[in-house]
């Protein structure tokens, strides 16, 4: 008999809702753009995490970038008592020498061919790197090995690919073993990374390079067969000069007027987190007094610029949620507004139903079912809004988002708790009412 009792609530609740369907729809506005809110801030926040824990993942832990800065020095004539010799191979030894909290390191050096790579006319860019920078750019291997001790140590001519390039030119069949050609140079691929998301504003913002595109091999491959950019200033003076019995003098005066870097970044990954940054103030320290108090360098620190951008979203969702806070307690107020209009109109009902039989607390039940159920519409339209919503970001901004099942149900936990919250107060409202004097009411 109870359950019927309430079925009965329920059905007298859907009667009065739908016999003032417009202005039930307008009650639920309010509800609707508060859930909506909350969906589309979980979607930005969610999506703003995933993507800087890829942003962690692309960076890996604890790791310094030192670069080339854009120092003047950089470009021009600088004279004998600023000369800097720029980044080089020695400085790599003695970071490695001389601070203890360095755990591995690995230079990075671009090359760049504009020349038929892969049998094809194009740019592919070919970097030069040790043993550990893939553990340090946390880049793992989709099929083949990594370099060999040997083949690092006598520069062999091999090469392990990004997952693009496979894709292009290798879709068929496997790339392991193949050789392509590089400038002058035949390279034998020997692995394929697998692949990494990687954006633009990765590049520009932490220093970090697209792995999917490029083809690296020894460091010692690509000074030895390509490019030592400390060597081709000597050797090009030479060229120009093959009879001038002053070669040595003139290849001297060059190295010492010009600016150069032999590699292009150093990347450096630290023992333990809390030693970063008193670690890149010793790297600074130390490469500042071995390029003659010339910086031209700088510091990156991934991490850093990562925190940064976390505390950034988290005050952007911050901003969010109140707006949906907002929302929604409009959306509150609206509930609880109609419902005591209702209860105003219906005062003779509910004087009729309790000179009947009916309980005050069936009369409660009624009226707050009512403002929950209107809640609970407003809150299913709502998270389809949200959802559409955050997909336009997507789309218009590029902005990253993802909607889970638990923003999901939070939302409807909300729209339900913002229809009983506002709705207790009518109903409360409704059983006070006296059932001669509601009688008499017209």
């Amino acid at each position: 008999m109870r359950v019927v009792f309430n079925l009965v609530q329920f059905e007298q609740a859907l009667d009065s809702i739908f016999a003032n369907k417009l202005r039930s729809a307008l009650t639920s506005l309010g509800v609707i753009f508060g859930v909506a809110s909350v969906i589309a801030m979980f979607a930005i926040g969610k999506g703003s995490e995933k993507e800087l824990m890829g942003q962690f993942e692309l960076v890996g832990t604890n790791n310094i970038i030192i670069k080339p800065s854009n120092s003047l020095v950089n470009e021009g004539r600088v004279s004998n008592e600023s000369y800097s010799p720029g980044l080089s191979m020695e400085d790599i030894q003695n970071i490695l020498e001389v601070i203890p909290t360095i755990r591995k390191t690995s230079p990075e050096i671009v090359w760049e061919s504009l020349d038929e790579s892969f049998g094809r006319q194009g740019s592919e860019k070919l970097i030069g790197v040790n043993a550990d920078y893939f553990s340090i750019m946390d880049l793992h291997l989709n099929s083949g090995r990594y370099f060999s001790e040997q083949e690092l140590l006598l520069g062999d001519p091999v090469g392990i690919i990004g997952s693009r390039l496979r894709n292009r030119f290798f879709v068929r069949k496997s790339p392991i073993g193949k050789r392509i050609k590089i400038g002058d140079s035949w390279i034998t691929i020997i692995g394929v990374l697998k692949e990494k998301n990687f954006t633009e504003d990765n590049s520009k913002t932490l220093g970090v390079r697209n792995s999917n595109d490029v083809v690296y091999v020894p460091v010692k491959t690509l000074l030895n067969r390509f490019e030592n950019k400390l060597t081709s200033l000597a050797i090009n003076t030479t060229l120009d000069n093959p009879e001038d019995e002053n070669n040595d003098d003139r290849t001297t005066s060059v190295l010492q007027s010009v600016q150069k870097h032999q590699i292009d970044k150093i990347i450096v990954q630290v023992d333990d987190s809390d030693m970063v940054y008193l670690t890149a103030d010793v790297i600074s320290r130390m490469l500042t007094r071995r390029h003659n108090g010339v910086v031209d360098f700088e510091l990156i620190i991934p991490e850093q610029i990562l925190r940064q951008k976390q505390h950034s979203k988290k005050v952007f969702n911050i901003v969010l949620g109140s707006i949906a806070g907002i929302s929604l307690l409009v959306g509150g107020i609206g509930i609880m507004n109609i419902m005591i209009a209702s209860v105003i109109e219906r005062i003779q009902e509910i004087g009729i139903r309790i000179s009947v039989g009916a309980k005050r607390t069936d009369i409660l039940f009624q009226f707050l079912l009512e403002a929950i159920l209107i809640s609970l519409a407003g809150g299913a339209f709502g998270i389809a809004l949200g959802s559409l919503t955050a997909k336009i970001i997507t789309n218009l901004s590029g902005l990253p988002t993802l909607i889970t099942l638990t923003s999901i149900f939070t939302s409807f936990f909300v729209a339900l708790v913002t229809g009983l919250i506002f709705g207790i107060s009518p109903a409360i409202m409704a059983t006070k009412q006296d059932p001669i004097v509601s009688l008499r009411h017209e």
